[in-house]
């Protein structure tokens, strides 16, 4: 089985092609995401077109199945034609936070736990961005189509209009009870249930790849395109997917998922499906907490502390400041502190005014508020262990992933249970080709 690839983030688009062994031809399309205060968006027409340059650079050969992934939430909107209106809204936006306490104070929480999984976070679910468009640029959903940056991508490479129910969720209208677009909520934020995509699970094809992109990619028109599902899915996918089991990946964003059988909804936490039929045991939804910047903070650290050394010294810095960041400092009230919210909380109403350092004196050195910003992920991981561990006993096994492997084993350390963990040698690549593989099973 050969498989197209594509993954679709907020800063890039990475595709390879499988050839049935092995990944071949890699390539990345890096672009920005626009920040403006707390806006934080994504340009449709430079994703769509580093979605076309990805899959030209692949040169893949015959695939079988095409499938992708993408960042979530990334709200979008169209014209009746499915041209763009504006820009991705993308989850790191926080300027909807008056419309997410509107919604909560109208629906309650308990309600839209219940029957949308999740509180309107802003930016990290799409209703709160909805009801700021409503509010302050309606005229944008008037005969609209509403969707997921997903959504758009099927879009073009198909011609359908379709999401999955991971993204669905994130979209904040679906409703689990009933599984279908909510009209309560839909008629509040003055939207049409016409105006929304068909939901289907994401192994099964969303269609078909059009002739005018099988052109650019010089590869057969008619292929099977699927997929669409959040990129965590796609990780996720590569597991035994237990109930109970936890996947860390550590990265820009540090990223908890416990699996679960059925819904555990909770203020604080994101809940959604794995956007898959589930298959005989396996877990069908996860719970979620995120740090929004672990990986990202570091990188500040990096730029506005140290930019005077190199690489290599750099890393020396960074590996000795882990070191320091051991379970019985995290508490400590003589050393200097951080609570590392530099991007906010993504499961949060209500955003604090971002990162803080406490405990400071004039002998204190830029080695130390390094390690104290580790001190602060490392306890941000630690609290989000104990909260998912109340939903499910985790089992034993976790599964990690992404680039800050010193920062990782310090945060397992400081985790109450006792676990082994396995690292996830493929990327969300190969979790697609996982996907690819189930739905031409």
């Amino acid at each position: 089985m050969r498989v197209l690839a594509i993954d679709i983030g907020s800063s890039s688009v990475k595709a390879a092609f499988w050839d049935g062994k092995q990944f071949r031809a890699r390539t990345r399309i890096p672009y920005e995401t626009h920040f403006d205060g707390p806006r934080a968006e994504l340009d449709p027409t430079t994703v769509l077109r580093a979605v076309i340059k990805a899959g030209k650079n692949v040169r893949a050969q015959k695939p079988d199945a095409i499938a992708f992934c993408t960042l979530s939430p990334g709200l979008v909107i169209t014209d009746t034609t499915f041209k763009p209106r504006g820009n991705i809204i993308t989850h790191q936006d926080r300027r909807s936070t008056t419309e997410a306490r509107a919604l909560v104070q109208k629906f309650t929480e308990p309600w839209l736990l219940q029957h949308t999984a999740n509180l309107p976070y802003p930016g990290g679910i799409g209703s709160s961005s909805l009801a700021w468009l409503a509010t302050h640029n309606k005229k944008i959903l008037r005969n609209a189509r509403i969707g997921q940056l997903s959504s758009l991508v099927g879009h073009a490479l198909t011609g359908q209009w379709k999401i999955d129910p991971s993204q669905a969720v994130f979209l904040g209208l679906w409703d689990i009870q009933s599984w279908q677009w909510n009209d309560r909520l839909c008629r509040t934020l003055g939207i049409s249930k016409n105006a929304l995509p068909t939901c289907q699970y994401a192994d099964e094809p969303l269609g078909t790849l059009s002739p005018t992109i099988a052109h650019a990619w010089n590869i057969p028109a008619g292929i099977p395109v699927l997929g669409g599902f959040v990129d965590t899915s796609a990780a996720v996918l590569q597991t035994p997917m237990k109930p109970g089991q936890l996947t860390h990946n550590a990265g820009s964003t540090d990223v908890l998922c416990l699996s679960v059988k059925n819904p555990r909804p909770a203020a604080g936490l994101l809940s959604r499906p794995v956007g898959t039929r589930g298959k005989k045991g396996e877990a069908e939804w996860l719970a979620i907490l995120t740090i929004a910047a672990a990986g990202s903070s570091i990188a500040w650290a990096r730029r506005e502390l140290f930019p005077d050394i190199s690489d290599p010294a750099w890393k020396k810095t960074l590996a000795a400041a882990c070191r320091q960041a051991t379970p019985d400092t995290l508490d400590d009230e003589t050393l200097p502190a951080c609570i590392p919210e530099f991007s906010g909380r993504r499961a949060a109403i209500d955003q604090g005014t971002g990162g803080a350092f406490f405990h400071l004196h004039l002998a204190t050195t830029r080695e130390q508020l390094l390690a104290a910003l580790l001190r602060g992920l490392v306890r941000q991981s630690a609290s989000h262990y104990q909260t998912l561990s109340h939903l499910h006993c985790p089992t034993r096994e976790v599964f990690s992933m992404g680039g800050a492997t010193d920062l990782a084993t310090r945060m397992h350390a400081a985790w109450k249970g006792k676990h082994t963990f396995k690292k996830l040698e493929g990327d969300s690549m190969a979790g697609l080709v996982q996907l690819a593989a189930r739905a031409l099973k």
